[in-house]
């Protein structure tokens, strides 16, 4: 039996937020226009999966009959509402189709941000400074394992011109102007000029 549905006004739907997952039905297909995604969790795993009942917004997603996102207009933008803990899904089945999908719903949101990886860097942390003028960058590897790792740049950046290296905790390198080597738990620190 599934517990009453619950009103959320800024997606029109109605959420049950405790649908079992059972043990073994591990795929969740979460549909982003085009593009779609698949959150796989371990088959031991034993959680929650939010349903919803559209009102006013329209479907997105299905898990068999349930629809398990939705997307509704709003103002000036637009809610795509997944009542399910992806993140929680994530970090423990793997974070990259989850990254992909955020990629994809945010990326016009994140195309001014000055500083992002080219790809999904698992294990790897970015903090960006602007300082009114120079960047500062902090790259932190949390993996066991060396990594190297790629940064789009803005456009007032030269690719000719590799930023300053600030501060290297475990002999971090610049292999170019946006390619860095992180030792195993390395924080290095960028100065952009």
């Amino acid at each position: 039996m599934k517990p009453s549905p619950t009103n959320s006004s800024s997606t029109g739907c109605k959420t049950n937020p405790r649908t079992p997952i059972p043990a073994g039905d591990t795929r969740i297909s979460i549909s982003s226009r085009n593009a779609f995604c698949w959150i796989t969790t371990p088959g031991t795993w034993t959680g929650w999966q939010g349903s919803l009942r559209c009102s006013t917004a329209t479907p997105s997603a299905y898990q068999g009959d349930e629809v398990v996102a939705s997307r509704h207009a709003y103002g000036r933008g637009e809610v795509l509402w997944i009542p399910t803990l992806l993140g929680l899904g994530a970090r423990l089945a793997g974070t990259q189709a989850l990254a992909a999908l955020l990629d994809h719903e945010l990326r016009a949101s994140l195309s001014p941000v000055p500083f992002r990886f080219t790809r999904h860097q698992p294990g790897i942390l970015s903090r960006n400074l602007d300082c009114d003028g120079p960047y500062l960058t902090v790259l932190i590897n949390k993996n066991s394992q060396p990594v190297e790792v790629a940064l789009s740049l803005p456009e007032t950046l030269s690719l000719d011109r590799p930023p300053e290296i600030l501060f290297s905790e475990c002999g971090g390198k610049i292999l170019a102007a946006n390619r860095f080597l992180l030792p195993p738990e390395e924080t290095l620190v960028l100065k952009w000029v």
